[in-house]
């Protein structure tokens, strides 16, 4: 739980994010994870970016530029994908998710036991984790606002190596942007 690691910590939630590699915008889902999950790297270890972090400080005035060494990023930050978007979630809000995500590998891991595909508890366990994702992007009142209350929307922007297409592709973190929802 996020008390237990900083019981000062508690950041306001929800952005929708875009990704750009190289200047142009992807929609490909791994690549999309994969600069979160980068971002999140970056975010609970500010020191190797600081820049980074302050931006988002700036948008998120719960986020503290400390480093975070007693969780994982996934402790603090997640990556949403539903028909709504794509969102970066924060906080109690990716706290919730990650709870009621290891409720769905619990059930998952019995299913795989027991030799059978579905269960009633997973399916619960799934609706549940899904309502709770629902619930917290239909929440308005979660989302990052500029400071004139409008709508953001979160900029990731990578440097790929050029080799697009190949096993050996990779890419790193340029820069974070937000920019008005209009």
């Amino acid at each position: 739980m996020l008390s237990a690691i900083n019981s000062q910590q508690t950041f306001l939630g929800v952005v929708p994010i875009r990704v750009f590699i190289d200047g142009m915008e992807t929609f490909d889902e791994k690549l999309i994870k994969s600069s979160c999950h980068k971002l999140s790297n970056i975010l609970t270890s500010p020191q190797k970016y600081p820049e980074f972090a302050k931006k988002y400080a700036e948008y998120d005035s719960q986020y503290k530029l400390i480093n975070y060494k007693k969780g994982k990023p996934s402790d603090f930050f997640r990556c949403i994908f539903d028909r709504r978007g794509k969102f970066f979630v924060s906080g109690k809000q990716a706290e919730i998710l990650k709870e009621k995500g290891k409720a769905v590998g619990f059930e998952k891991k019995i299913c795989k036991e027991k030799g059978v595909l579905n269960s009633f508890d997973l399916i619960v366990a799934q609706k549940k984790y899904w309502k709770s994702i629902s619930d917290i992007l239909s929440s308005l009142k979660l989302r990052l606002t500029d400071k004139n209350k409008n709508a953001i929307i979160l900029n990731i922007n990578m440097k790929s190596n050029g080799k697009l297409g190949l096993t050996t592709f990779k890419m790193q973190p340029e820069d974070i942007t937000f920019t008005t929802l209009q």
